[in-house]
């Protein structure tokens, strides 16, 4: 799930082990409590190992906090480039579509991510830059090209492919947060497949034009 790097030469596979370990262990407890209320002590204990590993793989909160965020934006810019190598690229309605379902079902499969993301996205200004750099700079970079050239090719009603975007993402994240309470009144979300196809008919096809 995540990628780790420290210091200087390479980790041994034990170190990584245990820095993966940390690291799934810590992301849904920044995601559920926030990263003020969130301390090494309970990530340390979450993840099986003393707190000293916690200091020695990472340094401090912050420094975890940021290289998880790395890691989710690795996670998306890996998933996004490996449709990119089986989509068919002559079609670009297609591939903007295939690209906006792929991040619909990596978020929805972890809705941790989503809480986590959200939390710090418009707040402490440190954290919500560094998501910005790691995160939002990569999935535009992703994104606007397929959006620009779908909008080119007439395949979308768009005139404003960032905010098109934005639109897409953050509604998408903001409904994951919030699938319980959606579901008291639609019990239909509590299964994954119509939650997803509900997400997809809400923020992804209203963007293109009728076949």
């Amino acid at each position: 799930m995540m990628r780790v790097t420290r210091g200087r030469g390479r980790p041994l596979k034990n170190e990584i082990d245990t820095a993966e370990a940390i690291m799934a262990s810590a992301l849904p407890i920044f995601a559920d409590k926030g990263f003020d209320a969130a301390n090494l002590r309970e990530i340390a204990e979450a993840a099986g190992v003393n707190m000293a590993l916690v200091s020695y793989n990472f340094g401090s909160k912050l420094d975890l906090w940021k290289r998880i965020v790395e890691a989710i934006g690795f996670r998306i810019e890996e998933t996004q480039a490996a449709l990119t190598g089986t989509t068919g690229s002559n079609d670009s309605g297609a591939a903007l579509r295939a690209a906006m379902s792929a991040y619909i079902s990596l978020m929805s499969a972890r809705p941790d991510v989503a809480r986590f993301m959200m939390r710090d996205i418009d707040h402490e200004s440190e954290r919500a830059q560094w998501i910005y750099e790691h995160v939002t700079r990569r999935l535009l970079d992703q994104f606007l090209p397929l959006i620009e050239r779908a909008r080119s090719d007439r395949a979308i009603r768009t005139g404003h492919p960032e905010m098109a975007f934005m639109q897409f993402s953050l509604g998408t994240a903001a409904c994951i947060l919030r699938r319980v309470r959606l579901a008291q009144g639609s019990p239909e979300y509590s299964d994954d497949d119509s939650f997803r196809v509900a997400l997809h008919e809400t923020f992804v096809e209203p963007l293109f034009h009728d076949d």
